[in-house]
């Protein structure tokens, strides 16, 4: 679950960032 939430936060700020 940690792990699916964490891809999801990296993932918003991957595209805030790219």
């Amino acid at each position: 679950m940690f792990g699916y939430l964490h891809s999801i936060l990296f993932a918003t700020i991957r595209t805030v960032w790219f």
